[in-house]
């Protein structure tokens, strides 16, 4: 969801939709203009049977958290981290010990 600004937002359910995926249409109804989670507001769902679902929560994400969500919701590819290669360690010193005995 992008608000004003151009600032995202990410929106969770109470409960899961099949519909959700092959909607055309989605649109929120809310009792009072505003749109949050406290007032009973739900997102509607145009599919093959009309559904509407509660809303659990709204939450503004940064760049970086939307980044994120595609790339684990499969939306986008991850950027290729350059291969670190391992710090150097040096070896343990050994000591010879004289014969027992």
């Amino acid at each position: 969801m992008e608000g004003s600004g151009n600032q995202k937002y990410l929106v969770t359910l109470f409960s899961p939709s099949m519909d959700l995926r092959s909607s055309f249409r989605l649109g929120f109804a809310s009792r009072d203009d505003w749109l949050c989670p406290y007032g009973g507001d739900r997102l509607v769902i145009d599919g093959l049977v009309d559904e509407d679902i509660m809303i659990r929560g709204i939450s503004r994400i940064t760049p970086e958290q939307e980044e994120d969500l595609l790339i684990r919701y499969g939306k986008k590819k991850p950027t290729e981290q350059p291969d670190q290669a391992p710090p150097e360690l040096k070896g343990a010193e050994v000591e010879e010990l004289g014969q027992i005995g």
